[in-house]
């Protein structure tokens, strides 16, 4: 494996964390997190557009959608629940263009996302892993 820019920004698998802010009835706190794992940092910021797409769309469950950076993001739901990532990207692999409004980079995301959800017990127990230092720039990224 080699240190350099290019390794990290092209080749090296990319992870964010996806975070559930507020349901429908406004409701915050309801703690679904997730750690999005994207076969490069590329393909990171393709399937995070797509996502940013897919949320302005009149039927989305996933409304709000805010990078804080681009391994940090959060989103509220407008429908369904805390899951409803996990369903964007089983439909995704489904190849259920459809149900995602058939968006470009949605697409484009098919096989190189994994969605995982973070440990998030009664009590606050965590078992998180521990993540590469990775660039987390949002300059090079131009929003869905």
């Amino acid at each position: 494996m080699t240190d350099n820019k290019w390794y990290w920004n092209h080749d090296a698998p990319f992870y964010a964390h996806w975070t559930y802010q507020r349901s429908p009835d406004g409701v915050t706190g309801k703690w679904f997190r997730f750690l999005v794992t994207a076969a490069s940092r590329e393909d990171a910021k393709t399937f995070f557009r797509g996502v940013e797409k897919y949320a302005k769309l009149k039927d989305a469950n996933i409304v709000s959608v805010k990078a804080i950076n681009l391994a940090w993001w959060t989103y509220d739901i407008s429908g369904g629940d805390g899951w409803n990532i996990m369903r964007l990207v089983q439909n995704i692999d489904q190849m259920k263009a459809s149900a995602y409004g058939d968006i470009d980079e949605l697409h484009n995301s098919r096989g190189k996302i994994l969605i995982s959800i973070l440990n998030d017990a009664d009590g606050g127990s965590r078992s998180w892993p521990i993540l590469p230092t990775q660039d987390v720039s949002l300059s090079d990224y131009q929003h869905g």
